[in-house]
């Protein structure tokens, strides 16, 4: 139980630094730009995901809201299958899937080039930090959660989410 608690937190601070990023990347666009109605932009998108959304048939809905993994390090007919034919949501990639940066960043550009749509692909990866870490050797693994609460300094767990988020983000993974 102790271990899911952990991995829930660490997949929370994973995924608030990569939306940390956006976040921050759109916050600085927006104080470059003139003062424009907040609710406008925010308007706008909402329409035009309902749009997507309405447009979408119930078999690409539930495909929305799943995630697969692969076997390999390539795209094989399976995952085809479950990308065009499917419309799965998204891809889990494991060590097994993983041989370098350049090997990911190209799958990752292949899946979501798989993609027939207006939504990409939610493309996942388990980096805990400690003994769970992929890619050892393309991304600075980040350490054990208990090593940096034990710091006492929350500053470092941004600063190992923003490290670990940006690295991922840069070979293509979103989630």
């Amino acid at each position: 139980m102790m271990k899911r608690g952990m991995l829930a937190v660490c997949l929370a601070i994973l995924i608030g630094a990569g939306c940390g990023i956006v976040a921050a990347q759109w916050m600085m666009a927006q104080a470059a730009e003139p003062a424009v109605a907040e609710a406008e932009p925010e308007d706008a998108l909402t329409e035009q995901v309902e749009e997507i959304v309405a447009a979408m048939t119930p078999e690409e809905k539930i495909g929305q809201m799943m995630m697969a993994g692969l076997v390999g390090t390539e795209l094989d007919e399976a995952v085809q299958e479950l990308l065009t034919e499917r419309h799965i949501g998204g891809i889990v990639l494991y060590d097994v899937n993983m041989r370098s940066t350049a090997q990911v960043r190209m799958l990752t550009a292949d899946l979501q080039a798989m993609v027939d749509g207006p939504v990409p692909l939610f493309i996942a990866v388990d980096e805990e930090g400690g003994r769970v870490v992929r890619m050892r050797k393309g991304i600075t693994p980040p350490p054990a959660q208990a090593e940096v609460a034990a710091t006492g300094k929350p500053e470092e767990a941004t600063r190992w989410a923003l490290a670990t988020g940006q690295a991922l983000k840069a070979i293509g993974i979103n989630v």
